[in-house]
């Protein structure tokens, strides 16, 4: 009973993980892109309007072992330029 279980909870996460990917994909489209690089994953700020802006104070993308990691990574890059942002304002 318990190997039902645990497969019933491994589909779960995977459903939900993708759920997180579609939800940031959406909310951080906006603002970048996430392509994957090698083995990896790598986020990508966009040129012009706010994410221009962003793009001179944040760093390069970091290599990400997960399309949701990348994700993560581009929401936490974002959010930290922003309040920057609005600190020098």
């Amino acid at each position: 009973m318990s190997g039902a279980i645990a497969r019933l909870l491994a589909g779960v996460r995977c459903v939900n993980q993708r759920a997180d990917i579609e939800v940031l994909r959406r909310d951080m489209g906006a603002f970048g892109s996430v392509r994957k690089a090698g083995a990896g994953w790598r986020w990508e700020l966009h040129k012009d309007g706010l994410p221009g802006a962003l793009a001179d104070t944040v760093m390069t993308s970091p290599k990400y072992s997960s399309e949701l990691a990348a994700w993560l990574g581009l929401q936490d890059v974002t959010n930290r330029g922003l309040r920057a942002l609005i600190r020098s304002a």
